[in-house]
């Protein structure tokens, strides 16, 4: 992961963090993909269907958080997968903007 990304993934999480909003904080990331997996500024069909299974896989994996302190990820409490906390999360998000 680029140092970049690192300062912002630990910026944004922190930011949430300090608000007492983290449920309203959701990534979903792959640490482990090569950079040449991970571009999305090739987009000939070959590389916008690899990317697409890509994150049908990631979905499909037990969530993880950064550790703040080290910089790595580590398993989420439970086994609830990407997809689940997406589904949830959208879930909250239409319902916040129904009593709005």
């Amino acid at each position: 992961m680029s140092s970049l990304i690192l300062l912002r993934t630990i910026h944004v999480s922190t930011l949430f963090q300090s608000v007492h909003a983290e449920e309203n904080y959701l990534r979903i990331q792959d640490d482990s993909l090569s950079s040449e997996k991970a571009t999305v500024d090739i987009t000939t069909d070959k590389n916008l269907k690899r990317l697409l299974e890509i994150e049908k896989a990631l979905l499909k994996k037990p969530m993880s958080q950064m550790h703040l302190d080290t910089g790595m990820y580590e398993k989420s409490a439970g086994e609830v997968t990407y997809e689940e906390a997406l589904i949830d999360f959208a879930k909250r998000l239409s319902d916040a903007k129904k009593h709005n």
